[in-house]
C-alpha cells in the first residue's frame, strides 16, 4: 500500500508503476542547453576572477614573503595568518604547502 501512496496509485495492467521515457532527442537538447549554461557561467566567473586575482597577486606575494621571513626566524604563529591571507588572495600550491608546514609547527595538525 505504501508504494501506491508514493507514486499516486497509478498502475499498469501488469501491476508495475508507469514510467515516462522522453525521446533521446529531447534529452540531448536539454543536456546541450544545460551544458551551454554551465560553460557560460564558468567563463563569466573566470573572466571576473582573473582581473581580481591579477590585482591581488602583488599583495599575496608580499604577505607570502613576510610569512617566509617569520618562518625562518621561528615565528610560526605570526606566519600562519599571513599565509592564510596570501592563499585567500591568490591560491597556489606553494602557499598551501607552507601553510600546512606552519599549521604543523603551531600544533594545528588537523588543519595541516
Amino acid at each position: 500500500m505504501r508504494a501506491r501512496e508514493l507514486d499516486g496509485g497509478a498502475r499498469r495492467d501488469d501491476g508495475t508503476a508507469p514510467t515516462r521515457l522522453a525521446s533521446s532527442g529531447v534529452i540531448a537538447a536539454r543536456l546541450a542547453r544545460r551544458a551551454a549554461r554551465v560553460v557560460a557561467a564558468a567563463a563569466a566567473l573566470v573572466a571576473m576572477g582573473g582581473d581580481a586575482r591579477a590585482a591581488d597577486a602583488p599583495a599575496a606575494q608580499a604577505l607570502f614573503d613576510e610569512a617566509k621571513r617569520a618562518m625562518a626566524d621561528g615565528r610560526w604563529a605570526e606566519a600562519c595568518p599571513k599565509l592564510e591571507e596570501s592563499e585567500r588572495l591568490d591560491p597556489s600550491i606553494g602557499t598551501a604547502f607552507n601553510l600546512a608546514r606552519c599549521y604543523e609547527h603551531v600544533g594545528r595538525i588537523a588543519s595541516a
